[in-house]
């Protein structure tokens, strides 16, 4: 089961776009894009 929380903060994909590969987070250069598309996976 997906939580609430979850669900308002993942991106709906169809929609929108993942953040840039090139965005730094956590000081990881890929990881934000790579959040954005777990979430949306789990969230469906």
């Amino acid at each position: 089961m997906v939580s609430e929380k979850l669900k308002a903060i993942a991106l709906d994909l169809s929609t929108s776009f993942p953040r840039s590969p090139r965005t730094v987070f956590a000081g990881y250069v890929i990881a934000g894009r790579m959040l954005d598309k777990c979430r949306a996976v789990i969230n469906g």
